[in-house]
């Protein structure tokens, strides 16, 4: 559940802030970080 709404929440900050692609890009490796730490 936790790493859905994870997705989530950077799928919305991406649509939010469509012009901010730089900072897309280190929130992507943050999100990729977390998800490898939830998964089993």
């Amino acid at each position: 559940m936790d790493r859905l709404t994870h997705s989530d929440r950077g799928k919305q900050h991406r649509q939010e802030n469509p012009n901010k692609a730089s900072a897309s890009v280190p929130h992507r490796t943050s999100l990729r970080i977390s998800h490898a730490i939830g998964q089993p």
